[in-house]
C-alpha cells in the first residue's frame, strides 16, 4: 500500500517516514508531501505518531512511481 505522507514540509516528510521504519519512494504529487511504503500494518500510526500531519492511501501514486515492485513471499519461494 502506498501512502502520501504530509509532514509541514519534504524534508520534515522524508524524516517522519524514516522515524516510522518505511520505505521513501519520490515526492509526492502535492506540496510538501512524500509517497512511501511499508509492510507494517501499522504503519499509519507509526507516521502519526512520528510527526506527521496527515496520511493518505495512494496505492495509484505507487504504480507511476517508478519503483520497481517487490515479489511476495509465495513469488520469492517459487
Amino acid at each position: 500500500m502506498g501512502i502520501l505522507v504530509y509532514g509541514g514540509d519534504t524534508a520534515t516528510a522524508a524524516r517522519v517516514v524514516a522515524a516510522a521504519d518505511g520505505r521513501l519512494l519520490s515526492a509526492g504529487g502535492w506540496a510538501e508531501t512524500v509517497i512511501a511504503v511499508s509492510e507494517d500494518p501499522d504503519f499509519v500510526n507509526k507516521l502519526y505518531r512520528a510527526g506527521a500531519s496527515l496520511v493518505f492511501r495512494a496505492d495509484g501514486a505507487v504504480g507511476c512511481s517508478g519503483a520497481l515492485p517487490t515479489a511476495s513471499k509465495d513469488q520469492a519461494t517459487s
